[in-house]
């Protein structure tokens, strides 16, 4: 990307911003030279700063300066000479200005009232008059992120070069006369191979992938984990894996017995909440060991096996962690196993504490609530008395991310940190220290225990086991790191010891055990056949229409579709005649955050309900949590009820998704976690400079897997994002005036778009119109489905953005303005886009479940698409998108049976797609207000709500 050149005075030099070379660096080329050398002479750290930084030239052509850094030409050396004093007058642009050659005129671009403007100001007499009333003139939604207008004095100082409406303008200072200036040019893109891989979908078994809390007993032959909601027990002797017990609910995070006898673990049940069991290691009849219902965490046996000690919150399980605040603080219980007998040992302890028992088993240690990110490890005796802070943990967030585990060894000398999918060891006597802490990663990882009494560390991650001695690692670190060895050994902190130093080091070593953990499911679909007959059927198989028509399923897939004259029932079907109704394919949404809870799963998720039942049989979720690739696995073997879920996990983001990137080892690392999950997207959540993006697209070639990017408001960092090849590109950025060039690049590029019209701001009033306009309009009145899905939610919650809206918010929603619509300038580009052969797609960002899609269809088409066109975004292209056309988006034989069956034709008015009967997904077919099932079996849709009261103001 080469952008803002600058001509030097004496016309022999070209200055301009070029990622050339990775990264946004200020670049020069002396065209007056036989061989038009190219000298890089400055960078910025981040993609947006180049917009910050003016260039501008010296008169006399031997200087060339970004913002207060002067740079001699012929040397190339920075002068950095600081301060408005250093400037040349003449040349050095200010606040978007720029004054003339002569001194006497100062023009500059202002923001005033929603418009940009070109303003003149005469520095004799400082009268001001405006010279362009409106340099953005299709789009008066634009915000800073839009590219700045540069422009330029003629040498005469009487006129100015500016280019707006798609066009140079020659502007004539003394009568303002604006003339076009003719200019055409042929321009060759070049655009990078498209990453894109295609994958099926398949209806047999698969492995689970997702496995969580595995622990072994103490004669390390038996491992008790997690797996699709429920306890697992593997015999390393006889090398087989059984249920531990069977139950109605779901059972997680088991602890073994110090005997090896008993295992206690937690569960969660939708309607009553969460209680702590104890189950015989050799199987037997589970015993409830509390009778309050909560939400339980992490229970931990006393060294001589006489106690559980455990966390107990409000059971409250219904959306993502990080409102999980409106619990409240948890408490740390302890519950004697004899006589079931509870104390409460702490009152103000985090939901997210992990507690353990001191080596004598007198105290119970455990993380307080946090009131920020630095934490005081406290103990309590087991009589909950004699509390004391035994050490403050440092905030490890610049480090380590947000999504912390911390776990103090028994002993108290060292402390796991788990972050990022990886595990960490400190010693625990330097959490005190000033300076960077000395981390060291172990392994890629989650859920790490303390073994044998501390000498052993033990965790998991996708279907692997892994134990390893605290004795190896320690003698790793001194082979491989000696120098870091010696700060582990040091009594105090020396900075001096940090200055060659990461944030961590990497120790590569042999676990001394890896134990494979198996699990696999059989995929839900439908067995048998049912036949749809007489309906209207919208193929999108282009812009097929079946107006009366047959479709056969036949085990979760369509057997045959044709119209009623053609197609052949197999005996025995099950019949329905659909007079009246149209059928088309289920619903895909791209880019829905799905907001689900960590750790601890509910049986059934509002959000997914909601979804299915307002026809979303497919969504992506672009950013979430480690747990999702767990809901991924229990959607696809039927245990919960919902559209099928493509994740990424966490997105690549620094501090959060990924802790540091130096190189493609780095990428690669990343990219390999998300592929053993089972992904197919990874998403780049703005990787900056551009040369990481280039890092993180490589890794995913090379993994065969998908990249979609965080597009942001920049519209030049998704240009860019277009010419290296990226799958996708999410949410429209502030355009500006667009024109057939940019158009062109976006429907060319093969990328797809999701514009995420919902959430498109409106830089004047700063409102979010999209989401705000459709509910206003459509969703006010009273309306007994989305009361009874959306019921739960607190209905004094305000509007928001990246999270849930209660039903109340909804109802109550005001937009800024209900006739101009601040989303439907940007959505008239994505129309464009289509109209030029774009690959535009849906996805309704996920405040509103169920109904957001639907609103974000409708403004698509509002945007100019016909309603074939808005329908097809929300169906086979988004399948396209997915890279799994061969199985969904359309309604062909082969395919996976989704389908939404409406009362009323969405062709004839776009908001009919909201008069659901009935959803099919894999061929199970659900009453589109209720979800009961309804073929091939008659049954209910399971309970999900609590029916205990939580104390919630």
């Amino acid at each position: 990307m080469n952008l803002h050149p600058v001509w030097s005075p004496d016309g022999h030099k070209l200055a301009f911003v070029s990622d050339r070379t990775g990264s946004y660096q200020l670049t020069l080329i002396d065209l007056g030279t036989k061989n038009k050398p190219v000298v890089t002479l400055s960078h910025w750290t981040s993609d947006p700063d180049y917009e910050k930084n003016a260039i501008a030239w010296s008169p006399d052509s031997r200087q060339v300066w970004v913002g207060d850094t002067a740079y001699v030409v012929a040397t190339k050396k920075a002068l950095l000479r600081k301060g408005k004093e250093a400037k040349p007058a003449s040349a050095l642009p200010a606040d978007w200005g720029l004054i003339s050659p002569d001194g006497r005129w100062y023009s500059y671009i202002a923001n005033d009232h929603g418009k940009r403007r070109l303003l003149l100001k005469d520095q004799r007499n400082n009268k001001e008059r405006v010279l362009v009333n409106r340099l953005i003139t299709q789009d008066s939604s634009y915000n800073w992120e839009v590219p700045i207008n540069r422009f330029g004095f003629s040498s005469n100082s009487k006129r100015i070069y500016i280019g707006y409406g798609g066009k140079i303008h020659q502007i004539d200072i003394k009568s303002g006369q604006d003339l076009v200036v003719p200019f055409l040019a042929q321009v060759h893109a070049d655009l990078a191979p498209l990453v894109k891989y295609n994958s099926r979908i398949h209806d047999g078994k698969f492995k689970v992938k997702y496995m969580r809390d595995a622990v072994a007993d103490p004669s390390g032959k038996k491992i008790v984990f997690c797996a699709l909601d429920q306890l697992y027990l593997k015999d390393l002797v006889k090398g087989s894996t059984r249920l531990l017990c069977s139950q109605a609910i779901n059972q997680f995070q088991p602890a073994w017995s110090p005997d090896g006898k008993w295992i206690a673990y937690v569960s969660w049940c939708d309607t009553t909440g969460g209680a702590v069991w104890k189950v015989a290691s050799d199987g037997g009849q589970p015993i409830k060991l509390t009778t309050t219902p909560g939400q339980y965490r992490h229970p931990v046996w006393s060294p001589d096996g006489a106690s559980i000690a455990v966390v107990n919150g409000k059971p409250i399980l219904h959306i993502k962690d990080y409102i999980a605040s409106r619990t409240g603080p948890s408490t740390i219980e302890l519950i004697k196993i004899q006589s079931n007998a509870i104390t409460t040992l702490a009152d103000s302890a985090s939901l997210q504490s992990i507690p353990n028992f001191s080596g004598d088993g007198s105290r119970v240690r455990y993380l307080p609530m946090e009131a920020d990110f630095h934490q005081t490890v406290l103990s309590v005796d087991t009589g909950g008395k004699n509390k004391i802070g035994l050490m403050t943990i440092p905030s490890l967030v610049p480090v380590l991310g947000n999504s912390q585990v911390r776990l103090l060894s028994p002993d108290g000398q060292f402390m796991i940190v788990s972050a990022a999918e990886d595990i960490f060891l400190l010693p625990a006597n330097r959490l005190h220290w000033s300076g960077r802490l000395p981390l060291i990663r172990i392994s890629r990882g989650v859920d790490p225990h303390w073994d044998n009494k501390g000498a052993f560390l033990i965790w998991s991650y996708g279907t692997r086991f892994y134990r390893l001695s605290l004795k190896n690692i320690m003698a790793a670190l001194q082979r491989q790191h000696p120098g870091f060895e010696k700060i582990w050994a040091a009594k105090q902190s020396n900075e001096d010891h940090h200055e060659d130093q990461s944030d961590f080091v990497d120790i590569h070593l042999k676990p001394d055990q890896n134990i494979a953990l198996d699990v696999s499911s059989n995929t839900a679909h439908s067995q048998g056949d049912i036949a749809f007959t007489n309906v209207r059927i919208i193929t999108m198989n282009k812009a097929e229409v079946i107006e009366r028509g047959i479709i056969v399923i036949h085990n979760g897939r369509i057997l045959s579709v044709g119209s009623v004259n053609r197609v052949q029932i197999p005996a025995g079907a099950q019949l329905m005649d659909l007079q009246g109704a149209t059928i088309m394919p289920g619903l895909i949404d791209l880019h829905l955050h799905t907001y689900v809870p960590s750790d601890i799963f509910p049986q059934q998720y509002w959000e997914f309900l909601t979804n299915l039942a307002y026809g979303v049989t497919t969504m992506r979720d672009p950013y979430s949590n480690f747990s999702s690739y767990g809901y991924s696995e229990l959607l696809r073997a039927g245990s919960m009820l919902g559209p099928r879920l493509y994740t990424v996990g966490v997105a690549a983001h620094i501090g959060d998704g990924m802790l540091h990137f130096n190189d493609l080892g780095d990428a690669q690392q990343l990219i390999s976690k998300r592929k053993l999950m089972g992904s197919t997207f990874v998403k780049d959540y703005i990787a900056t400079p551009r040369a990481d993006r280039h890092l993180l697209l490589l890794a995913c070639n090379q993994q065969m897997l998908n990249m979609t990017n965080e597009g942001w408001r920049n519209p030049v960092l998704q240009w860019s994002m277009l010419k290296d090849g990226s799958t996708g590109i999410e949410h429209n950025p502030m355009w500006g005036d667009v024109y057939g060039d940019v158009i062109t690049l976006y429907a060319k590029s093969g990328t797809a778009f999701t514009p995420t019209l919902q959430i498109t701001e409106d830089a004047r009033n700063g409102s979010i119109p999209g989401k705000e306009y459709f509910k206003y309009k459509y969703w006010q009145r009273a309306d007994q489905k989305l009361a009874h899905f959306y019921s739960f939610l607190d209905p004094k919650m305000k509007p928001l953005v990246n999270t849930i809206e209660s039903l109340g918010v909804i109802r109550q929603a005001k937009p800024d303005d209900t006739l101009k619509t601040g989303f439907l300038s940007a959505a008239k580009i994505d129309a464009r886009i289509r109209h030029a052969g774009g690959q535009v797609t849906l996805g309704s960002h996920g405040e509103n479940p169920g109904i957001g899609t639907h609103d974000e269809l409708w403004a698509l088409q509002m945007g100019g698409l016909t309603n074939m066109e808005a329908l097809q975004a929300a169906t086979i292209m988004g399948a396209e998108a997915l890279g799994v056309q061969k199985d969904l988006g359309s309604i062909e034989a082969g395919k996976i049976a989704d389908l939404v069956i409406l009362n009323k034709n969405p062709l004839d008015d776009i908001h009919n797609s909201r008069e659901i009967r009935y959803v099919m997904k894999d061929g199970i077919l659900y009453d589109g207000d209720t979800l009961d099932e309804i073929w091939p079996v008659k049954k209910k849709c399971p309970e999900w709500q609590l029916k205990i009261k939580t104390n919630e103001k």
